[in-house]
């Protein structure tokens, strides 16, 4: 079972983001996915405050309406100030998801982090790879 803490108001008050199409992957179990979740929380001197699981779900659902992940995203679940996935595509599928799923947690004062082992971006901000030509980071989230 994996720790959770009450929100505290800290700034750093994060929900993990798990997601399996099917849970019986082992390459992506989902204590694997706690593990990585709970490692990437820690590096920005975060904690858990909640999970979203959602198992058995394709990754093709739009995060907003998946199950567990989805209130949390609407506001629905109480204060947090971010969420944290073990990898990027546990948190949305394609780039319109990731920038849809960004733009909210800009809009609403909060931050989205992949584990910085399974994606190209920094443990403060979410921002993006730099596009072909262009030297700046894009910021889809702070």
């Amino acid at each position: 079972m994996q720790i959770v803490t009450p929100y505290d108001g800290c700034g750093k008050c994060l929900v993990g983001v798990r997601r399996l199409s099917r849970k019986s992957d082992v390459s992506n179990s989902p204590e694997r996915q706690a593990d990585q979740v709970t490692k990437a929380c820690t590096s920005v001197g975060g904690h858990i405050i909640g999970w979203a699981d959602d198992w058995e779900v394709s990754g093709a659902t739009d995060p907003l309406t998946r199950p567990e992940l989805g209130p949390w995203l609407m506001g629905e679940m109480g204060p947090y100030d971010g969420i944290v996935g073990s990898a990027v595509d546990r948190i949305g599928r394609n780039t319109h998801d990731m920038l849809n799923t960004g733009d909210l947690m800009k809009s609403t004062a909060r931050s989205a982090r992949p584990s910085a082992a399974k994606a190209p971006y920094s443990a403060g901000t979410w921002t993006s790879p730099p596009r072909t030509g262009d030297t700046r980071d894009r910021d889809v989230g702070t």
